[in-house]
């Protein structure tokens, strides 16, 4: 994030990019496909200069971001109020306080980069931090696993939609 809403880290990182560009660009006649990566690295660099003017923007309106922060964190606690039902559908009782701790936590590790998709992850975060507090490991497996259920229940109402709708509506300034 430093990098993105700094200007010294963009500054850095544009600084950085014009080093690799210019080093590439004096092997371009003696290696195939430099001129590819030349060209996708303008383009990598030219976007996350629009971003970070995306995120600074973001950062003199705060009137719009605290609304999105605290809708943030109503979805995250719908996810352990889900979570806490899930528990109570099969027949086991967690105290809410682990449930608001753990959930939030093994959201944020199945985000980490080591599985495809964060599978495995959940589920081994769910059984290692719930069997901690002396919930059964088979229940907080299943609850990980009946979360799949829920978010695949909550998206098919939308596949009609994307399936029949003929016009894709544009967002405003997009081309």
């Amino acid at each position: 994030s430093f990098f993105l809403v700094s200007n010294t880290g963009i500054a850095l990182f544009r600084a950085v990019m014009h080093r690799i560009q210019t080093g590439l660009a004096g092997t371009s006649s003696r290696i195939a496909g430099v001129r590819e990566v030349l060209s996708r690295l303008a383009r990598l660099t030219a976007r996350l200069v629009e971003i970070q003017g995306s995120l600074r923007s973001q950062l003199t309106a705060p009137r719009t971001m605290v609304p999105v922060v605290l809708l943030n964190f109503l979805v995250q606690l719908l996810r352990v109020l889900q979570v806490h039902c899930l528990f109570l559908s099969v027949g086991v009782t967690v105290p809410f306080l682990y449930e608001l701790a753990f959930v939030p936590t093994i959201l944020i590790l199945s985000l980490l980069p080591i599985s495809l998709f964060g599978l495995g992850i959940k589920e081994a975060s769910f059984v290692y931090l719930f069997t901690q507090v002396h919930i059964p490991g088979e229940a907080a497996l299943t609850v990980s696993l009946l979360t799949y259920a829920l978010q695949l229940a909550a998206i098919l109402p939308g596949i009609p939609l994307l399936l029949f709708h003929r016009e894709v509506p544009r967002a405003a300034g997009t081309s």
